[in-house]
């Protein structure tokens, strides 16, 4: 049947999820990132993922703290704002340190600041910005040199065919199908976000089976209306 090729041809496609975790998908997109996160360690004391709204970097920063949780045994600190005052907080708080969101301007005696702390308490902070460092306007001199070491990875979109093979994924693992005309209207009307798609696949198998229908176009325009068409989480990106 037509359905089942469609089916089975996406299989093809090589995805699969992060460390075992089921939100997250290793793509081309977000290969090189992924493997900064998979190979945290002190002698990289500096990471910057930077990348588009909605491509990630939230749900990867997460991701960081976990993966330094189950290396270290430590948790990590997200940072709410940089200051002086509150790098010293972060500093005494945890030597695995997120900061997310950095852009122009920036308080720059901070970042050098904070760069240079966790460094010297053997940790790793991990940046995430829409753009890379050359775009943020530094000025000083010494914390240009410390962000030219960083390591760094910029995550892409997902491209049709892999967001093809997530959602027919994530409706498989559930037991459900869905036809071409389904995943060719997710394709056009949604976020790129495996983060949104898994929840979006969760609250379409909830309604289909509530409401005793199949995962269809209409049914999946009702559930766009009730969740949105993104994930709030990466807006603040």
């Amino acid at each position: 049947m037509p359905h089942n090729k469609f089916h089975q041809e996406t299989f093809d496609f090589p995805v699969k999820s992060l460390l075992g975790r089921e939100d997250f998908f290793v793509a081309p997109s977000n290969m090189s990132a992924v493997r900064l996160i998979e190979n945290v360690s002190p002698a990289f004391p500096a990471l910057l993922i930077f990348g588009g709204s909605g491509s990630g970097k939230t749900h990867l920063a997460h991701l960081f703290c976990d993966v330094v949780f189950e290396k270290f045994s430590e948790k990590a600190f997200f940072m709410e704002t940089l200051s002086l005052s509150s790098v010293e907080t972060a500093l005494r708080t945890s030597r695995f340190i997120v900061l997310e969101d950095v852009k122009a301007p920036v308080e720059e005696e901070a970042l050098f600041h904070l760069m240079n702390g966790v460094k010297n308490q053997s940790g790793v902070l991990l940046m995430t910005a829409l753009t890379n460092y050359p775009s943020w306007g530094i000025k000083l001199a010494d914390l240009l040199s410390r962000l030219s070491a960083v390591q760094s990875a910029q995550l892409g979109f997902p491209d049709d065919s892999l967001m093809t093979a997530v959602w027919v994924k994530l409706f498989a693992e559930r037991g459900v199908g869905i036809s071409p005309e389904a995943v060719s209207y997710l394709l056009k009307n949604t976020e790129r976000s495996f983060v949104f798609a898994r929840r979006l696949a969760q609250a379409a198998d909830k309604k289909a089976l509530s409401e005793k229908r199949a995962v269809t176009v209409p049914l999946l325009k009702d559930v766009l209306k009730e969740i949105g068409t993104s994930d709030p989480s990466e807006k603040r990106e």
